[in-house]
């Protein structure tokens, strides 16, 4: 089991350190290097993968055991690949791939989506894959990567599988780890004879959509298929009152007609709250449905949270907020390149009763 976790770390593009008395050569060979080609087809950064193995080099060296040539052969070569001094780097994008191990709620659910490709090793696991930026900025927006908020509602959402049903609309998809989890969760209620199940994921930056659409597209996540996924530029700017495009967002959300709308981590900033806030307020009010509007809310200053349900308040809008898991108690745990210390709350957005 704990070289299962060292693999899962892997895929991750962490090093499981505490588990260095367990290390299993063989295992690690045949899992990465031999009888699979999942990590050949999705690799993770080259300067992690010289940096773990590294670690197992030093760690069967230090227990005075001989290192198996297949290892020193994969080290060699990576080395000898050419290498720009790093403080001169800024890092690429690279593959992510997580293992999860679906919580009670929504295992059965999953059960015959689970094909990872360590099944063999590992039953079941599902696994996501996910090329990802490893800057916090690149292309102008934050929104190439996975962030802690994304992983805890993720979680939520595999605790939550009921919730997906319907014609979902996500503000702010990002790299896709939400929609790759909800278009999942959709695909399996589809299985069991659910219908009218769509997902419409949205952006302002077409880098993000794109991206978004490459990880969600990606064979390995077991969606390529599916046509009842779309993706659309939005601007929240084109909600506020005399936009000039503000028909062109009303006839994309009035098409879609979401019964459930989610988002991630938009609360960042008091500037665009202004424009937030409007679009909520036409998802709330102008479509023909009024859907569940389901926020995860990382509380960085209390002041923007108070702006934002003030903002929300004036049009017509109230907020309740909920607990959430810390990430350390997600199927995300031993996340390491995220902020660990900030407080994800849940936000339901509803129409004020009168």
């Amino acid at each position: 089991m704990q070289n299962l976790k060292i693999l899962r770390d892997f895929g991750r593009l962490e090093i499981f350190r505490e588990a260095s008395q367990y290390l299993d050569q063989e295992f690690l060979i045949k899992a990465i290097l031999e009888d699979h080609d999942h990590f050949r087809n999705y690799p993770p950064a080259a300067t992690f993968e010289r940096s773990f193995w590294k670690w197992v080099i030093d760690t069967v060296e230090t227990r005075g055991e001989e290192v198996d040539e297949r290892i020193y052969h994969r080290y060699i070569t990576l080395l000898a690949k050419p290498r720009v001094p790093e403080a001169q780097m800024a890092p690429s994008s690279s593959y992510t791939t997580y293992f999860i191990e679906p919580p009670l709620e929504s295992k059965s659910l999953l059960e015959n989506l689970i094909r990872s490709p360590f099944a063999r090793e590992w039953p079941g696991v599902l696994s996501i894959t996910m090329l990802e930026s490893r800057k916090t900025l690149e292309q102008g927006t934050t929104g190439l990567r996975t962030w802690q908020p994304g992983l805890i509602f993720a979680d939520w959402l595999l605790r939550n599988p009921s919730i997906a049903k319907g014609r979902v609309l996500e503000l702010g998809c990002g790299a896709g780890l939400t929609a790759i989890i909800t278009a999942l969760i959709q695909k399996a209620l589809s299985d069991q004879g659910e219908t009218d199940l769509s997902l419409c994921l949205t952006d302002f930056n077409e880098n993000v959509i794109n991206a978004c659409k490459r990880n969600v597209n990606l064979q390995v996540n077991q969606l390529s298929e599916r046509s009842e996924i779309c993706w659309r530029m939005l601007d929240w700017n084109d909600a506020l009152p005399g936009a000039a495009d503000r028909e062109s967002l009303l006839t994309i959300l009035r098409e879609f007609n979401p019964t459930v709308v989610f988002g991630t981590d938009l609360v960042y900033d008091t500037t665009i709250i202004p424009a937030l806030a409007y679009t909520l307020s036409i998802l709330a009010f102008e479509l023909p449905n009024s859907p569940d509007i389901i926020l995860a809310v990382t509380l960085r200053r209390m002041a923007t949270i108070e702006t934002f349900f003030e903002e929300l308040g004036k049009l017509g809008l109230s907020a309740s907020m909920h607990d959430l898991l810390s990430l350390e108690d997600t199927v995300f745990a031993k996340r390491n390149d995220v902020d660990k210390t900030a407080i994800v709350k849940l936000v339901r957005v509803f129409r004020t009763e009168r």
